[in-house]
């Protein structure tokens, strides 16, 4: 059925014509193919962004706690101060 559509269509088409439809069709699913790919890299950049906040908070978690830990061993330890902190 299909294949007969496309007969009745392509009849009053001459062989250019034919072939710049083709040509059209082809670009056309280039197109979409480009489409979906830059759909695709937009959707790994926002991830990769949302990751990337993620790291910069754990970061400057741990750098605080570098910054308290440090805090609490200057001048020696005292146990007494941290038992009763702890």
């Amino acid at each position: 059925m299909q294949q007969h559509e496309d007969m009745n269509r392509n009849r009053g088409m001459t062989i250019k014509d034919q072939e710049w439809a083709n040509e059209l069709r082809r670009s056309d699913e280039r197109a979409n193919e480009l489409r979906r790919k830059y759909e695709d890299l937009v959707q790994a950049h926002l991830a990769m962004e949302e990751r990337l906040k993620s790291q910069d908070g754990a970061m400057e978690a741990r750098e605080s706690e570098i910054l308290r830990l440090g805090k609490l061993y200057q001048g020696g330890q005292n146990m007494d101060q941290l038992a009763q902190k702890y």
